[in-house]
């Protein structure tokens, strides 16, 4: 695994454990916390570059989930 391999993942478990945090120790429900992970990824991707490729970077993602990226999460079991 390469040094950005290790980083992304370490990156994913603890975007991971601020979600759990936020719905089991706050009482945050799921639409909540998504909606603060993804205001705080857009308001931190507009200060490091601009509103124009925050913007496109979003739409590139919808476009991913749009694609079927995740459709191999929707038969897991929802929490």
């Amino acid at each position: 695994m390469t040094p950005t391999e290790k980083q992304k993942k370490a990156c994913d478990r603890t975007i991971t454990k601020a979600g759990r945090t936020m719905i089991s120790s706050i009482g945050a429900s799921p639409e909540m916390m998504l909606d603060r992970l993804l205001t705080f990824a857009a308001a931190h991707m507009v200060s490091f570059t601009s509103k124009e490729e925050a913007a496109e970077a979003f739409r590139r993602c919808a476009d991913a989930v749009e694609s079927g990226i995740f459709d191999h999460l929707e038969d897991v079991q929802r929490h």
